[in-house]
């Protein structure tokens, strides 16, 4: 029957179907596969999944020994927005798990996920794209500036999705690991569709602290760093990295926001604005930074495991 209906109302039919549901369409016939693999239909089902704002929470919780060498038992859960931290929506069956590293989170979107190898944060080296819904996965290869090449260093990451190309992306900023030397810090980026890093040459005024986590909102990877000013000591600012331009960016934040010890930046579509989150997840909130510059203290809130949206 479905070999009679037009090709433009079965696309419209399979756009509306959850991932797992329409992943078993393709095994129906050759034409649905073909519809269902199309790039532009995945756009389609991609801007219809997005509309209807069905946000999920993607929380970690893992149990770490303290000798080595350094087990660590991880489980990956997803819950509904609502129901946090109660009802989870399903358990994932992360891959890396039998890998002799700690896994750290480097960025989400589009249900596509960026690892990488984290042992306290230096020399993250390896890094991979994980979409659990198709549970396909990329290794990304070795970047340029490795610890072989550059000597010991501080990576910042950052991963997200460029629209004008179509294509994801991981930025990488390397820091010499010595912050008295006077080696420039070298970004690369790292781009799903030509399936290489190349270097990018910015002269970068700011240094990402080791531990700043990244997020991704309005096209722009944001990290929280340091700047020096014009007199003594430096100031904080939230810097963004456009992935479409490719240009840095800066903004100034209140002071009261960054008083809490071990400040960490996050995105919540929830709220559709990021977020500045201490270790009691009081957040500051602003939204489209690039227009307007809006703060407001969100209500505490008590953080466990909570890695992204």
């Amino acid at each position: 029957m479905s070999d009679h209906l037009p090709q433009e109302l079965l696309a419209e039919v399979l756009s509306r179907l959850p991932v797992k549901s329409l992943l078993k369409c393709r095994c129906v016939s050759k034409t649905w596969y073909s519809l269902i693999a199309d790039p532009s239909f995945i756009a389609q089902h991609l801007k219809k999944t997005a509309a209807r704002n069905s946000g999920l929470l993607f929380f970690s919780y893992s149990t770490r020994e303290l000798v080595w060498p350094f087990k660590e038992n991880v489980r990956y859960l997803l819950y509904p927005d609502e129901s946090f931290p109660a009802n989870p929506v399903e358990e994932l069956d992360c891959p890396f798990k039998g890998v002799k590293l700690f896994v750290n989170i480097v960025g989400s979107c589009n249900g596509v996920f960026c690892l990488s190898d984290d042992v306290y944060g230096k020399y993250a080296e390896k890094a991979f794209l994980w979409n659990p819904s198709v549970r396909k996965i990329v290794n990304i290869p070795c970047p340029n500036f490795t610890f072989t090449s550059y000597g010991p260093y501080i990576p910042s990451l950052g991963f997200g999705f460029d629209s004008t190309t179509d294509d994801y992306k991981l930025v990488r900023i390397v820091y010499s690991h010595f912050i008295f030397d006077e080696i420039r810090p070298f970004v690369e980026i790292y781009s799903l569709r030509s399936r290489g890093w190349r270097k990018v040459k910015k002269d970068l005024k700011y240094f990402i602290t080791a531990r700043s986590t990244s997020a991704f909102l309005n096209g722009a990877c944001h990290w929280v760093a340091n700047k020096r000013g014009n007199g003594p000591g430096v100031r904080d600012v939230i810097v963004s990295f456009s992935l479409g331009e490719e240009v840095f960016g800066e903004m100034e934040v209140k002071k009261y926001a960054f008083d809490k010890f071990d400040v960490e930046l996050t995105y919540s579509l929830l709220f559709g604005a990021i977020g500045l989150d201490t270790l009691s997840f009081l957040m500051a909130i602003f939204s489209n930074w690039t227009v307007t510059l809006s703060w407001r203290n969100s209500p505490g809130l008590e953080k466990d495991h909570l890695i992204g949206h």
